[in-house]
């Protein structure tokens, strides 16, 4: 059965326009401000957009470089005029002030205070049969948006999907896919033919979860049509270095991947010494080789079962949202949403809403109602990490929705239901801060029905081996070169490493090490000389402490003062002279580094590196 077998509906192939005039023109016009996500405006012939912070206006920006009635757009004929209707910073136009309006084309840069706005022809479907692009075609647009990406610092996607092979063998059998997969894509959105049954798919402006939304609809409505695709997505620059990287990978892994989807781990783990030590959690993998993370996720399978609260007690970096990841996954509420809000990352007024939601109104810039994410949570689970960080106001509101499981949007006066599950972590003692009274104490009792302490990495250092191993995997794939595994040497200097940012540090030093590296193993060279020394250093250091073999020769003090000196010489060298790296590779602050160079003597202290 193919696509041409099946009915189409209404969707129309081909524009037909009257006699012999030309088909109309339509526009959307895409809104970048600083630090939203970027939204999209349609325009149509004979209309207008009015722009502004006025909730009247069709362009809402809530900025205080922007007037209550700043701009209007006008489609008027085949153009898109722009006119400032007096506003008090002006609109610009390729980096002029508009004084009187002005034509915007695809490709103007255009300023509205902060803002930016970009105008986009809708191309007919006739045109866009056409925008079904040959290999070569695609990778010029690729390299385009590539060039975009440096101006606006916007992520993008690619993704690949791998049709039933035996359907489709030239560019024209895909047609009727094509048109089929247009319907669900933006204007923006490139489509590309890479080969027999593969399409690319290049998807600007959107993150990695944003993509994968959307190639989860196509997957769902191409199977109704009895279509089982195989599929992956990747982002710029998150997953590659480089763009023939990027796209090389994504339909690698996308032919590769099991058709079931059941395990969406972007890498496959083919060393034998990670058998029998590691979980698959979602498409993510927790390695339990230790005797302590054995006995945790024991604890982990019967707190899964149960709907009690839970936190998860533990350093910064030992990978406490991966078991708020098991807990879900492992229990019966694995297959309804899990949440997960950072309470130290939104400000005071923004959390309350981001839980709770709100009503069109109920604040300046609520243009409309929203719903929060304790409402999006459903029957699932609500994962509320760095719990300690939460402010004293909302802590009672939190405290009223666990006791009357119900809760309000701001502005609102309807209760509605809660029923999800809670989960909280923290890297803070919760009771010495009820004692201190920065915590309430009926809502710890209210979220501690049990406790799981997460162990440092320092703790079970059996398990770096397997966590370096892994993470070498996952860094090789990721910038697209062969990596065979780490010297004993350099082994043995990162299982003696105390590892004060635990498993998150340790990835990020592999990481590093895999980028700088060029063998196929990594030496103790590829890593930072105070996490693993080299052999010529280890050597020095044991000639220097022969040498001076009675440490009592000096006193205490000028013995520390000598470590001092020598770490911090070190750290700069490993820093390349950066400072503020430096302070937070030795994790003191940047003012105390920069006095004890000036003590020791180490650096020109009139250097500003300003960072």
């Amino acid at each position: 059965m193919s696509l041409s077998d099946v009915d189409t509906g209404t969707m129309p192939l081909v524009d037909k326009p009257d006699g012999n005039k030309a088909p109309k023109r339509s526009f959307y016009i895409s809104l970048l401000v600083p630090g939203e996500e970027t939204r999209f405006f349609d325009l149509h012939q004979g209309s207008q957009l009015s722009i502004g912070r006025s909730h009247e206006c069709d362009i809402v920006i809530s900025s205080n470089s922007v007037s209550r009635k700043h701009a209007v757009l006008t489609m008027k004929g085949p153009q898109v005029n722009l006119e400032d209707l007096g506003s008090r910073n002006g609109t610009w136009k390729n980096g002029k002030r508009l004084m009187v309006p002005t034509v915007i084309k695809p490709g103007d840069e255009t300023g509205v205070g902060t803002a930016m706005l970009a105008v986009h022809e809708v191309l007919p479907w006739s045109t866009r049969h056409e925008g079904l692009l040959d290999h070569e075609s695609f990778i010029e647009r690729l390299h385009q948006e590539f060039d975009r990406n440096r101006f606006t610092k916007r992520t993008f996607s690619v993704a690949a999907l791998v049709f039933p092979r035996e359907h489709f063998t030239t560019k024209n059998d895909m047609a009727p896919i094509y048109y089929r997969l247009r319907e669900m894509l933006r204007p923006m959105m490139v489509v590309g033919h890479y080969g027999a049954s593969i399409l690319e798919l290049l998807l600007p402006e959107q993150h990695k979860n944003e993509a994968r939304e959307l190639i989860s609809q196509i997957r769902t409505r191409f199977k109704k049509l009895n279509y089982t695709l195989q599929t992956k997505v990747l982002s710029f620059p998150e997953d590659a270095q480089g763009l023939d990287q990027l796209l090389g990978r994504v339909v690698r892994l996308a032919i590769e991947k099991d058709q079931s989807d059941s395990v969406s781990s972007e890498f496959s783990i083919n060393n034998s010494t990670l058998e029998g030590n590691i979980l698959l959690i979602g498409n993510q993998t927790l390695v339990v080789s230790s005797e302590k993370m054995r006995s945790l996720m024991e604890t982990v399978d019967k707190a899964a079962q149960a709907p009690i609260s839970v936190i998860i007690n533990g350093e910064t970096g030992v990978g406490k949202e991966l078991i708020a990841d098991a807990i879900h996954r492992r229990g019966p509420r694995e297959n309804l949403p899990l949440i997960k809000i950072n309470c130290a990352a939104l400000p005071e007024h923004l959390l309350e809403s981001e839980l709770f939601g709100h009503s069109k109104g109920a604040f300046s810039g609520a243009v409309k109602d929203k719903v929060g994410l304790f409402e999006e949570a459903d029957e699932g689970t609500v994962f509320l990490d760095e719990i300690g960080e939460m402010p004293a106001s909302l802590q009672v509101k939190l405290l009223r929705v666990l006791q009357e499981k119900t809760f309000r949007r701001v502005g609102d006066v309807v209760e509605r239901s809660f029923k999800a599950r809670i989960l909280a972590a923290t890297n803070r003692d919760l009771e010495d801060m009820v004692s201190e009274g920065n915590f309430r104490e009926d809502l710890f009792y209210r979220l501690n029905g049990i406790t799981l302490f997460v162990p440092p990495l320092r703790e079970r250092q059996e398990e770096i081996a397997y966590l370096a191993d892994l993470f070498l995997q996952e860094a090789a794939i990721q910038i697209g070169r062969r990596v065979d595994g780490i010297s004993a040497a350099a082994l043995k200097g990162l299982e003696s490493y105390a590892w004060p940012g635990n498993v998150r540090e340790l990835k990020n030093v592999i990481e590093r090490a895999v980028l700088i590296s060029d063998g196929p193993i990594l030496e103790a060279g590829a890593f930072s000389k105070n996490i693993v020394q080299a052999e010529q250093d280890l050597e020095t250091e044991e000639s220097s402490s022969s040498i001076e073999s009675d440490i009592f020769l000096v006193g205490l003090w000028e013995q520390v003062e000598a470590l001092e000196k020598r770490l911090i010489r070190e750290g700069l060298k490993s820093c390349n002279e950066n400072r503020s790296e430096t302070a937070r590779l030795l994790q003191i602050p940047r003012k105390t580094l920069l006095a004890k160079i000036k003590k020791y003597e180490l650096g020109n202290e009139t250097v500003i590196d300003g960072l």
